[in-house]
């Protein structure tokens, strides 16, 4: 994927939600498919609260 190179070249960090979503299907609500549960949704935020506080160091 061109888009996961340039991301790569430049040294530019990818916070990958997907893959946390993906090996954890208990995160996800099983009415829709599609959304997080509670705990989904606190677990992506600890997830981009540590990438923002390594991209701050």
């Amino acid at each position: 994927m061109i888009k996961l190179d340039v991301m790569a070249r430049e040294n530019i960090p990818i916070d990958d939600l997907y893959a946390v979503m993906a090996a954890h299907p208990e995160y996800i609500r099983r009415d829709d498919l599609i959304h997080e549960t509670d705990e989904g949704a606190r677990v992506l935020a600890r997830c981009v609260r540590e990438s923002i506080e390594r991209a701050l160091e």
